[in-house]
């Protein structure tokens, strides 16, 4: 779980006696571990699988193009690790930078505007892309930009609670989500991609669903991405 953002690593009460006022005007180290990271993450997002899916067809060849193309349901492939890895990504880099802003002194309810700030331009950025991809007015809610939206605002607060009640959080969020789709099967199961629950509720909610397996109600097990 993240480290509490209230507690003495971050909490703007706590750190007064120990933050060295004078590097407060210079710029911030920056984390090389965690922008290496960064770096390695936005590579293969950028990648489009480096065009390994090209590859002969001899099977030691397609056995490396295999793992950079996502599987059409079930299971998963090095590929299918990228999003999950950005936003654990976040979640990692969300301590030390909303940490910094305790540290130089801004109160909760600037720093909580901050993050609205930023989630809502990251909503907005989003459906800009997309209707330009597509060249028509567009909403989507699943995609890059507008999970780590949603999975950041509500980190945000979930981060501020001590450890013990992170990981209850972090359980809950991983329990209600398979209990949505064991509780509610569908006529050919419950991980089937066209009758499970996620699939239904797009269904409900928007009159169709997005023409790759994704569904919205991704965003509850990708919020404990975030949290781990």
């Amino acid at each position: 779980m993240a480290r509490t953002l209230t507690d003495s690593a971050v909490s703007p009460h706590r750190m007064k006696s120990s933050v060295d006022h004078s590097a407060l005007g210079t710029e911030a180290h920056r984390n090389l571990p965690l922008d290496a990271y960064r770096g390695f993450i936005m590579l293969l997002l950028v990648s489009g699988g480096f065009g390994f899916a090209d590859l002969p067809k001899e099977p030691i060849y397609q056995l490396f193009a295999h793992q950079f193309e996502h599987k059409p349901w079930g299971g998963a492939v090095f590929y299918d690790l990228i999003m999950p890895a950005f936003l654990f990504m976040v979640g990692v880099a969300m301590p030390f930078s909303l940490g910094r802003r305790f540290e130089r002194g801004e109160d909760f309810s600037q720093v909580l505007k901050h993050v609205a700030g930023r989630c809502l331009k990251l909503l907005v950025i989003s459906q800009i892309v997309l209707s330009i991809e597509l060249n028509r007015a567009h909403l989507q809610f699943h995609n890059v930009l507008t999970q780590v939206a949603f999975t950041y605002f509500i980190c945000f607060f979930l981060m501020r609670l001590k450890f013990r009640f992170q990981a209850l959080a972090a359980f809950l969020l991983l329990a209600a989500h398979s209990a949505l789709y064991l509780l509610f099967p569908g006529t050919d199961g419950p991980f089937q991609p066209t009758t499970n629950i996620g699939a239904v509720i797009d269904r409900f909610l928007m009159g169709k669903n997005y023409s790759w397996p994704c569904v919205n109600i991704n965003f509850i097990p990708e919020t404990a991405s975030v949290l781990f």
